[in-house]
């Protein structure tokens, strides 16, 4: 097929993309409708898309070498939720299966999406809970309206109508038609994986943004979305995770692009069958990331025959920021019917022939790991536990 030549006007400048593209548009409106001028409108397509996608992979080299004498030019890291969740950064979150870790970000994510003061509901008031801190500008001036995102979801992993009952779930049984206009749901499964190799090359091979991955992304940018969920990684990912050549350019294409659009990226994982690191394959996915959070259950009744039905929820690398002291606290309610944020008393584990005191309720908690918890209240709050989510 021969695509013609003769272009309204004289030739444009070299690299002249706006004097091109109209003079392509006017072209395109002499066209006959028919099916040989949708052929060659067809394959016009096709070659702008190889240009666009092109462009995204060599972006424009723009050096910094001016600097101001007032301390960095470029926006401070901002929270959704203070020293635990970086705003336009990529966070991973890890944790076994059926654990509560999507549920977990449903209660957040819909919190986010209404406006809600809180990100987690609370069976009780939490010592150091963690809260919604406007976004700063440049000037250290409250952004108006942060409190209130937008949210996308893409997930590989949850049927449409399981997802829609889950959610309603989550958003503690209010109506789900509160969420319309704020809450964008991608069933990603037909689309296939958002990064991987090109088709019919192995997973070893460099990886790129796939087409699936472009239509998401472009999605939650038009939204004007804050949070960008990719449920699950072993989805989103398709190329090799143990290769960290190939694991860090994923990663640095979505830190970019959150960087770029002000989209925070939380991305469910699920971790190996055996370690603690909380994720499998190469170490970059600890490194290449601003921050991590690990859902892991309580061992304060480890190896006993009622162990503790409580997760924790800890940050295990944050950046920008102090890391908290102290993890959090989950437990399933039959009231509210879902995940709280609770007070969660950890009795010391008794040694054999040991006739040490049980420890004082006023001290501080520990989940027998050494990692210090939040002051005890009481531990009736959390008796009725049933973890059967994902």
């Amino acid at each position: 097929m021969t695509i013609p030549h003769d272009l309204p006007g004289d030739p444009p400048p070299e690299d002249d993309a706006v004097d091109l593209a109209a003079r392509l548009i006017e072209l395109i409106n002499r066209y006959p409708h028919d099916a040989q001028g949708r052929r060659h409108l067809d394959e016009v397509r096709c070659v702008l898309d190889d240009h666009m996608k092109a462009d995204d992979t060599i972006p424009a080299w723009r050096p910094v070498e001016t600097w101001p004498n007032n301390g960095p030019g470029w926006a401070r890291t901002r929270w959704i939720i203070s020293q635990m969740l970086p705003a336009s950064r990529v966070t991973l979150f890890s944790g076994e299966g059926a654990a509560g870790k999507t549920r977990i970000v449903m209660q957040l994510v819909v919190s986010l999406a209404r406006g809600f003061p809180s990100p987690f509901l609370k069976k009780e008031p939490v010592q150091n809970s963690p809260h919604f801190d406007d976004a700063l500008d440049q000037g250290g001036n409250p952004v108006p309206d942060w409190k209130g995102g937008k949210v996308v979801w893409g997930t590989w992993e949850t049927a449409p109508g399981d997802f829609q009952e889950r959610l309603h779930a989550a958003a503690a049984m209010t109506p789900l038609q509160k969420l319309s206009g704020e809450f964008g749901f991608n069933n990603m499964r037909p689309h296939g994986a958002l990064w991987g190799p090109e088709q019919t090359l192995h997973i070893s091979t460099r990886a790129t943004l796939l087409d699936g991955g472009r239509k998401l992304l472009d999605y939650a940018e038009n939204f004007k979305a804050s949070i960008l969920v990719l449920d699950p990684l072993a989805a989103a990912y398709a190329s090799n995770e143990n290769d960290r050549s190939l694991v860090r350019p994923f990663l640095s294409h979505l830190a970019d692009w959150a960087d770029r659009t002000g989209c925070a990226v939380l991305i469910i994982a699920h971790p190996p069958k055996t370690g603690d690191d909380g994720y499998s394959g190469s170490t970059d996915w600890h490194n290449g990331v601003q921050s991590r959070w690990l859902l892991s259950p309580c061992k304060c009744r480890e190896n006993t025959e009622d162990p503790c039905q409580v997760q924790k929820l800890r940050v295990v690398k944050l950046s920008e920021g102090r890391l908290p002291d102290t993890a959090l606290s989950f437990a399933w309610d039959n009231v509210q019917r879902t995940l709280v944020l609770v007070n969660h008393d950890q009795p010391e584990r008794k040694k054999k022939n040991s006739r040490r005191p049980t420890r004082n309720r006023s001290a501080t908690a520990d989940d027998g790991d050494g990692t210090p918890q939040m002051p005890i209240s009481t531990g009736d709050d959390v008796d009725d536990v049933d973890f059967d989510l994902h």
